[in-house]
C-alpha cells in the first residue's frame, strides 16, 4: 500500500473496527507494524505508530486504548502542507 488515499483509507476502516470491538489489538498492531513507509506528514505519523504498537503492554487498558486511537487518528488526521 503506497498511496496515501488507500493508507488513510485502511486506517479509517481499522481504527472503526478496533474502536467498534471486531479487532483485536494484536492483529492491528501486527497490520500496524507490517505498513510501509509514506511521504510526509503522513510517513512520521505512521512511524510513531510503528513504534508505539511494537511495544507489547502487559495488560490492554482503557488508556492503552486511547492512545491507539490517537496513534491511528493522528495518521488519518494528517493534513499535507500546501506551501504557496
Amino acid at each position: 500500500m503506497k498511496q496515501t488515499v488507500d493508507l488513510l483509507a485502511a486506517v479509517s476502516r481499522m481504527r472503526d473496527q478496533y474502536r467498534d470491538g471486531r479487532v483485536d489489538r494484536d492483529i492491528l498492531r501486527k497490520w500496524i507494524i507490517g505498513l510501509g513507509s509514506y511521504p510526509l506528514p503522513y510517513g512520521a505519523r505512521v512511524d510513531a505508530a510503528k513504534t508505539w504498537f511494537g511495544q507489547a503492554p502487559a495488560e490492554v487498558t482503557d488508556a492503552v486504548r486511547d492512545l491507539d486511537m490517537q496513534h491511528l487518528s493522528a495518521i488519518v488526521l494528517a493534513a499535507p502542507t500546501t506551501e504557496r
